[in-house]
């Protein structure tokens, strides 16, 4: 797998009056497209470019979130709605991210995509990673319905590898890197997950994340 990190940044200002729920299986959009393609067309002709410039970010009103998969270019996602908790980002090319604190919990529109996650207990990049000091243990469940797998168990053990800085669009933000050890049996699936979560708040300004076994970080 390639260990590009796919920068997740945040901005402040959410996209008011959209109505994005979530049905059965599928992500069904309430976007006005046009606006969306409108505000995204920083995220074009960007292939030969490391990733999304400030000047760029700055040019779309709405909350978002970069991301690249493996060495791909940098793309940008905008916030569409809150569910529960969680946040739904999406793009005019129906690809779509749910996360949770910074988790992703699921996708769609990716040719490999996460269908649910469930968890055995309190997932600890929901509940703070900023107050680990020790190794943690985790089970969850992943929905590959691609794959046609439901409730593959994921066993996980969280590493605080200490504080560091990251730089977000010319920012540099104080941060503690933790490592997710991931085992999958069932799939022989050995992954590694990588957080930068806020020394004071938790808040995960950058990961890398596996959401699928035949899909890059």
């Amino acid at each position: 797998m390639s260990k590009k990190l796919p920068s997740l940044s945040r901005r402040t200002l959410l996209l008011a009056g959209a109505t994005v729920p979530l049905a059965g299986c599928q992500m069904h959009y309430g976007l006005n497209f046009d606006t969306v393609k409108t505000s995204l067309a920083v995220s074009t002709g960007l292939e030969n470019a490391p990733g999304i410039t400030l000047e760029q970010a700055s040019q779309i009103p709405y909350a978002s979130i970069g991301y690249r998969i493996g060495s791909s270019q940098e793309y940008i996602l905008v916030l569409a709605s809150t569910i529960a908790g969680s946040l739904l980002w999406t793009a005019a090319d129906h690809r779509a991210l749910v996360t949770a604190n910074g988790r992703v919990t699921r996708s769609a529109g990716f040719e490999w995509n996460l269908g649910e996650t469930s968890f055995a207990q309190p997932d600890p990049v929901q509940t703070g990673l900023q107050q680990m000091t020790t190794n943690v243990l985790l089970v969850r469940s992943l929905d590959l319905r691609d794959i046609d797998r439901f409730g593959v168990s994921v066993q996980s053990t969280f590493t605080p590898i200490g504080k560091t800085k990251v730089s977000i669009l010319g920012g540099d933000l104080d941060v503690l890197e933790v490592h997710e050890d991931c085992r999958c049996d069932e799939l022989d699936w050995s992954f590694q997950n990588v957080f930068w979560a806020d020394t004071a708040s938790g808040f995960i300004w950058r990961s890398v994340q596996n959401i699928h076994p035949n899909l890059d970080p």
